[in-house]
């Protein structure tokens, strides 16, 4: 991580960390940042869970790469990510006032450090995913990759929110808010998607009017429209990042009415499935919002509403 990358961290709204008292003491410092308690038992279960993962369906392994934690690993790791984290904020703020490069170096390596106690800690609550997948895999049918994505992203918001001072177990609230807000993602993400889909990309129009109770001349204007309003659309996209317009191009088979899954589309461009999904994501929410600020107008009616 480089110093902008780490400065542009700290300074999100969405960066916080919870305090301790011991947090300004040094002697305590050593004893935050120490091994987690019972590491010997830990390791033996990582070792056993990566000899049973074969045992786990297919789509289930990746959930399964690190043991549960106990509540004392927890309260250890999560006080130690957020002493991190705290540290780091302090450092920074004495370096914008001193320009001291030592402080610079060592605000960066707090937050490295933090970044590392974080994924350990979303790594080891994985398996709580696995809930999720099997209570929502109906809901979500074949958009296995989505589902998984939204599970992670929780994970990792959950970790970020979790008030680890008031005694509770993460695994428990990690539950619940994974229970609760990839439904609604989900559902928010889908209704947009679906609707990109059969309005924009769809330029035959079987799926937005009747044509046949239309004139010929009537059919061609709308269209025109149609394929004006998507040429738009994509000259946005392509101000933006030409990789972003090219994938949502080949995903909704603009150019030659041939959608193409994430997992083509990956193999041609040489980067992941995963990769290409946060990509597209990434594309539509960018229009969407270009659209709901009034950036963006497209003539042929309310195709994101």
């Amino acid at each position: 991580m480089d110093f902008n990358s780490a400065r542009i961290e700290v300074e999100k709204p969405s960066f916080k960390f919870w305090y301790l008292e011991e947090f300004d003491d040094e002697k305590q410092a050593g004893t935050i940042l120490s091994e987690m308690p019972d590491f010997v038992e830990y390791e033996k279960k990582k070792q056993a869970i990566q000899k049973e993962v074969n045992k786990v369906t297919p789509e289930l392994r990746q959930f399964y790469c690190e043991p549960l934690l106990s509540k004392n690993q927890e309260y250890h790791l999560f006080r130690q990510m957020n002493f991190l984290k705290y540290r780091a904020s302090r450092l920074y703020k004495w370096y914008l006032r001193s320009n001291l490069q030592k402080l610079k170096s060592q605000f960066i390596s707090c937050l490295v450090e933090a970044q590392v106690v974080r994924n350990k800690i979303v790594c080891c609550n994985t398996r709580l995913a696995a809930q999720v997948y099997k209570k929502r895999k109906d809901f979500y049918g074949d958009d296995v990759d989505n589902l998984l994505s939204d599970c992670f992203t929780n994970i990792i918001k959950a970790v970020d929110g979790f008030d680890f001072r008031r005694g509770f177990k993460f695994s428990t609230y990690c539950t619940w808010v994974l229970m609760n807000n990839s439904l609604r993602d989900h559902q928010s993400d889908r209704k947009f998607q679906e609707n990109f889909s059969t309005n924009v990309a769809d330029t035959s129009l079987q799926n937005v009017m009747d044509l046949g109770s239309m004139d010929e001349e009537e059919k061609n204007e709308k269209n025109r429209t149609i394929a004006s309003d998507i040429s738009v659309i994509f000259d946005k996209l392509l101000q933006k990042d030409q990789r972003e317009a090219e994938i949502l191009s080949e995903y909704f088979g603009i150019k030659d009415g041939k959608k193409k899954t994430l997992k083509e589309i990956s193999e041609a461009m040489d980067i992941t499935k995963e990769r290409v999904r946060q990509i597209r994501n990434s594309a539509l929410t960018y229009l969407q919002g270009l659209i709901a600020e009034g950036t963006l107008k497209i003539k042929s009616g309310d195709y994101f509403g």
